[in-house]
């Protein structure tokens, strides 16, 4: 997905962006890769919103960036996601972090698989 240029990205955009909507970049990037929430469409936010807080939980609500804009375009076209994959991988990136100070995600998820 990082790799990807504007003439394979644009189409993700446009299915979940009003019009006029453009890609940012991330800093230090060279490639823009992410777009506002406030620029999605009405369905394409509200699932942006349930895609952040039941699946990829993010640091930075204002902004998406593209692999979890395409989870919401394929969320949107019904197409086939492996949740269980996409699930397992967040949760592995978040255990196998340096960083001092965390948060850990997918609670909802911890809580029901305890009971």
């Amino acid at each position: 997905v990082e790799g990807w240029s504007l003439e394979v990205r644009n189409p993700v955009k446009d299915f979940l962006g009003r019009p006029g909507t453009n890609w940012l970049k991330y800093s230090g990037g060279e490639r823009p890769t992410k777009i506002r929430l406030r620029d999605f469409k009405p369905v394409a936010r509200a699932w942006g919103e349930w895609v952040a807080r039941n699946v990829v939980p993010l640091g930075n609500w204002s902004e998406y960036q593209l692999e979890n804009a395409v989870l919401i375009k394929l969320i949107m076209e019904s197409e086939d996601i492996n949740l269980g994959y996409l699930l397992q991988q967040d949760i592995k990136r978040i255990a196998s972090s340096d960083a001092a100070m965390f948060t850990l995600g997918h609670c909802n998820l911890i809580t029901a698989l305890c009971r």
